[in-house]
This record gives structure tokens, C-alpha cells and sequence, in this order.
């Protein structure tokens, strides 16, 4: 049986702030990916539709994969925090390239691109936020704690929808050219991941236990 463990509020607080950068990323991809490729970059709407679906679908079928995966993993005794650093770095590189489109000429060479950039920003964003999610559950067996824990998460996720949405528009404000807010808002995305990282890591720290799952 799992020893329940007191969980203080600064620790609940911690768990939750990634949840700022993971959330921030999936707005800023829904609210700026199809217009920057198909005003800024000059894709084609179809093949920028094309490279998001297969993104979307491409996410879909990995989910599962990586709940599966973590909840087998054993590095240094801990299964889901291992993958939190991956993550999060993966996604804040894989999104600032992204929105930073190098110089391009033909249709074929943007859309695999965009096609490439995407999978990258939705293979790492699973890597973090399904093991993320599930940690919550395996931390504590009581059912007000985990409660507390995700409610920690919601909040941070309506920050993360805040600066999502607010930032190109930010960036705009302070005199970004049409090319540059979705390229500077991906940037402090990217920063905003690995900073809300450090604080969960650290909050965390000694809650994730690979041998528990076996325990009876």
C-alpha cells in the first residue's frame, strides 16, 4: 500500500506551473500557426491545413503511446519526471523554430517545413503533458490532495491562455514588424516552458516513485 505522503500548498503550487508554459504553447499554436503560414510565410492554405491536420492526428495517436510508456519507465526509480526536461526543452526549441520560418521558395519545401516543425512541437508537448497529468494521480491516494493538485493545474493552464493570446499581440505593441510578433512570442514561450519546468521539477522532487505501480 502507498504511503500518503503531505503534500504542503507551495509543493501543490509547483506542481501546477508548467502547466503556464504547456498551455501558453497549445494557445499560441491554435490562435497563430495557420494565419502566420498562410499570410507571413506564404503557404498555401490547403497544404498548411494539410501539415496541421497530420500534426493533430499524429498527437492523437501518440497520447496513448506515451501514458503506456511512462507508466513502465524506471530511470533512477522515478517514471514520469524523467520526461518533464525533455519535454519542455524539446518544446521550446521545437517552437521557436516554428515561428521563426527561414527563407523558402517553393510550396513543397514549406509545407514539410511546417510538416516537420509541428510533429517535433506535438511529439514534445505529449513527452511533457501526459506524464505531467498523470503524476498528479500517482502522488497521492486522496482524493481531495489530487483535487487541489489539478485545480493548481487549471489555474496555471488560464495563465498559459492568457499569455498565449495576449503575447503576439504584445508584441505587437512595442513595434514588432508582421513577420516578428509569432517569432518573438514563440521565444518567451519557449523561456516560460523551461522556467515553469524548473519550478515543478523542484516541487516534486521525491514524489515520483517507478516501483510503486507494482505495489500492492
Amino acid at each position: 500500500m502507498k504511503q500518503e505522503l503531505n503534500i504542503s500548498r507551495s509543493r501543490r503550487l509547483g506542481y501546477g506551473a508548467v502547466e503556464v508554459g504547456i498551455t501558453a504553447s497549445e494557445t499560441l499554436l491554435r490562435v497563430s500557426l495557420l494565419i502566420f503560414y498562410t499570410q507571413v510565410v506564404g503557404l498555401r492554405a490547403d497544404l498548411a491545413s494539410y501539415a496541421i491536420a497530420l500534426g493533430i492526428l499524429w498527437d492523437a495517436i501518440t497520447d496513448p503511446f506515451m501514458g503506456k510508456f511512462s507508466d513502465d519507465a524506471n530511470y533512477k526509480g522515478e517514471r514520469r519526471r524523467p520526461f518533464f526536461w525533455m519535454g519542455s526543452i524539446g518544446l521550446a526549441i521545437s517552437i521557436s523554430f516554428l515561428f521563426n520560418f527561414p527563407e523558402m521558395s517553393g510550396q513543397g519545401s514549406k509545407f514539410l517545413y511546417l510538416l516537420i516543425t509541428y510533429l517535433s512541437c506535438n511529439t514534445f508537448l505529449t513527452i511533457l503533458s501526459v506524464p505531467h497529468l498523470a503524476l498528479a494521480a500517482d502522488i497521492t491516494q486522496s482524493e481531495k490532495t489530487r483535487m487541489d493538485l489539478f485545480g493548481w493545474r487549471l489555474i496555471f493552464a488560464n495563465i498559459g491562455i492568457i499569455v498565449g493570446t495576449a503575447l503576439p499581440a504584445l508584441m505587437i505593441a512595442f513595434g514588432s514588424s508582421q513577420r516578428e510578433p509569432d517569432s518573438s512570442a514563440s521565444f518567451i514561450v519557449g523561456i516560460i516552458l523551461v522556467v515553469g519546468n524548473c519550478f515543478t521539477m523542484k516541487a516534486t522532487k521525491g514524489l515520483d516513485h517507478a516501483c510503486e505501480k507494482n505495489q500492492s
